[in-house]
Parts: structure tokens; sequence; C-alpha cells
């Protein structure tokens, strides 16, 4: 699993860091930080809830490599 963020989109609104902040953060500059692109499979179910919760659907899963 990899994690995508659409940066036309994301605005930095974090609840993404509020659902799985081991792996996203927001930034000073109000801009989300994603820590880890390829979560560890422990943490996907927390990343998928992340991603359906985004706002602004800016973000979205792929494959990882």
């Amino acid at each position: 699993m990899r994690i995508v963020v659409d940066w036309e989109l994301c605005d930095g609104q974090g609840s993404c860091a509020a659902i799985a902040p081991e792996i996203f953060e927001v930034t000073v500059a109000d801009q989300v930080h994603v820590r880890q692109p390829e979560p560890p499979e422990a943490a996907h179910g927390l990343v998928a809830e992340a991603v359906r919760n985004c706002p602004k659907a800016a973000l979205r899963l792929e494959q990882g490599s």
C-alpha cells in the first residue's frame, strides 16, 4: 500500500493526522506530511479510514511497489 496525496486538493485540514498521527502530520505551514508513504500492514486499517475521511478527497491508496 502506498499513500498518494493530490497536493492541488489538500488544504492541510489534518483529519488524516487526527486519525493516524503515526502516518500523517500537519506542519507549521499547514501542509500535510506523510511520515510513512508505504505504511506497515498493521496500520492499513487506520490509513484506509484516514483516506475515506479526507474532506477534500485529496488522499488515495495505490498498491505498493
